[in-house]
């Protein structure tokens, strides 16, 4: 087996805690701001329903923790042994969830292949993607056409897919085209989030 690949699968039940350790090393991109030389003389404002889709993201994540905190469209926290990051554009109306795996460094073409594999099945509505050299679990979304029910999912599968990075590289729901696993409905994925941050207090405590 590839020493590279060893390396990586060996990491991949490891590298969350030393990553989590390093939060602030890991920093979501930043939304480029307007040129100040060209001052917009009307600039654009988000829509009603992008800023209802804003609060609904805020009061989902405070019913799986009532103390993650939130900075502007952006929202850090961990939850388990992984950290996430939730941005929202709401000019663009685009949702995004970042959760990091890894150095992507240490990705072998055999593994680059395997995860374009999993992109097209078994990760079904999350992604692995690659940015600012971390591998990350993703799940990206139009904003204004985002229900409670979607985010929480979406949310359940990007976790997913970084806890099953090296094994079944799944989102947790159903594989397109046949599989083993059972979908699980929202509230069903809200309570499984909500047990998972306890048990991780408790653990700690």
């Amino acid at each position: 087996m590839d020493k590279k690949r060893m390396i990586w699968i060996g990491l991949a039940a490891l590298v969350a805690v030393p990553v989590l350790a390093q939060t602030s090393a890991i920093t979501p991109p930043a939304i480029k701001p307007a040129d100040p030389a060209k001052p917009a003389e009307n600039p654009p404002e988000p829509s009603k329903e992008a800023l209802a889709a804003q609060a609904m993201i805020d009061a989902a994540l405070k019913k799986i923790d009532k103390d993650i905190k939130r900075e502007a469209n952006i929202w850090q926290f961990t939850l388990g042994a992984r950290q996430v990051i939730v941005i929202t554009d709401p000019l663009a109306e685009r949702m995004r969830i970042m959760v990091p795996i890894g150095d992507a460094g240490l990705l072998s073409q055999e593994l680059l292949t395997r995860l374009m594999q999993a992109n097209f099945d078994s990760a079904l509505d999350a992604r692995y993607a690659i940015a600012q050299d971390v591998l990350w679990g993703t799940f990206i979304h139009p904003l204004t056409s985002l229900d409670e029910k979607g985010f929480v999912s979406g949310l359940a599968q990007a976790i997913a897919v970084a806890d099953n990075f090296g094994g079944s590289f799944s989102s947790g729901a159903v594989v397109f085209g046949g599989g083993d696993s059972t979908r699980l409905q929202a509230q069903e994925l809200l309570e499984l989030l909500k047990k998972k941050a306890e048990d991780e207090k408790r653990n700690v405590i």
